[in-house]
């Protein structure tokens, strides 16, 4: 059978990701749209794994299961899902080393509302 998508990876890659990484690009811009430290937040998420719930400004995050690689947390504000994601444990482990890579992390600057993308009357042109 002839291979349709010419040697191109499907789904997850292949071997280990950065562990350190992938889930602060989860939890950086959860954290600059609800206008929380991400240093902080990151302490909810080991507080999380060891409680099995944890609170930060508004959300809420659940430890939902473990195994032996990694530990899926549940992100909520009130009853709203913001987002579901793996941590692997051996981050959750050394959080003060998590917490030195958020400063490498590029923060997402917070979308500008639709109000200050329109004009003014007074600024149209005639």
């Amino acid at each position: 059978m002839k291979n349709l998508y010419n040697n191109i990876s499907r789904g997850r890659p292949k071997g280990r990701s950065n562990l350190y990484e992938d889930p602060l690009k989860s939890i950086v811009p959860i954290a600059v749209k609800h206008n929380l430290d991400p240093k902080q937040l990151v302490r909810a998420f080991v507080e999380a794994w060891k409680n099995s719930d944890s609170k930060y400004g508004s959300l809420k995050i659940s430890c939902r299961m473990t195994n032996e690689e990694s530990a899926i947390f549940l992100v909520t504000e009130g009853p709203e899902v913001i987002s579901q994601f793996p941590i692997h444990l051996e981050a959750l482990k050394s959080p003060e080393f998590f917490k030195n890579i958020i400063q490498q992390i590029q923060i997402p600057k917070p979308r500008q509302t639709k109000e200050s993308k329109q004009r003014k009357i007074s600024e149209l042109r005639v």
